[in-house]
């Protein structure tokens, strides 16, 4: 745990001779990993420091505020990028790793329960934001690992409400609020998860999900949106 604004600032100061490596070939991806680790644990998971704009700029990185249910907030970066499938890869410093597709939460790694599986044929929120899909009815197909469930059906439903101001360490964006209701009748699972979504580019900069039954609500606030 860092306890001083100064080793804070050190351990900064490192990461960015290390920025210029964020986003390398696939040939010498390993090696970032490598290093990465390393200092990965510096950086995240100190309890109670407040993550301010100040401190996400010193970050070389992507980064993303994450709480699940009552726990306490933290800052995951961003470990990787498949450009071709729309897919970020987070990761925080006590190794959970969060997968997200157009916004949503496609496969968790180090929760209680985690996503191993997740099939939809669902629109992304860009072209939720284009064109009418607000009396249609998709369907889902998730997997879980604790209690090991295979491919769990969920109805899927969409609602788009006015923008509305969401303030993100102090800056004020102008997002659309798109509420998508899942449910599975068999376990009684119902949830709305809430997106807020970048009116242009259907990016989700903030978002509430349920992940499965007996996982508290994630919610999860883009810090500095990937390049």
């Amino acid at each position: 745990m860092l306890s001083t604004l100064n080793k804070t600032f050190i351990t900064f100061n490192i990461l960015i001779v290390l920025g210029s490596c964020a986003y390398l070939p696939p040939n010498v991806a390993g090696n970032f990993n490598q290093t990465y680790k390393a200092f990965s644990n510096l950086i995240f998971g100190y309890e109670d420091y407040p993550i301010t704009q100040e401190v996400v700029d010193q970050i070389p990185y992507a980064s993303m505020r994450m709480k699940i249910g009552k726990g306490p907030a933290g800052l995951l970066i961003l470990e990787s990028i498949d450009r071709e499938a729309n897919k970020l890869t987070w990761v925080s410093a006590d190794n959970i790793f969060i997968t997200t597709k157009n916004g949503r939460i496609i496969r968790a790694e180090g929760l209680n329960n985690n996503v191993t599986d997740f099939v939809s044929s669902e629109p992304s929120f860009e072209q939720i934001l284009d064109e009418d899909f607000f009396e249609q009815e998709f369907k889902r197909y998730i997997s879980l690992d604790n209690p090991e469930v295979y491919e769990m059906e969920l109805k899927v439903s969409f609602q788009k409400f006015e923008s509305e101001d969401v303030f993100i360490l102090g800056r004020k964006r102008e997002l659309v609020l798109i509420e998508e209701t899942i449910e599975n009748s068999y376990t009684r699972w119902k949830y709305t998860n809430k997106y807020w979504v970048d009116q242009n580019s259907g990016f989700v900069w903030q978002s509430v999900q349920e992940i499965a039954p007996n996982v508290p609500p994630i919610f999860m606030q883009v810090t500095k949106k990937p390049s």
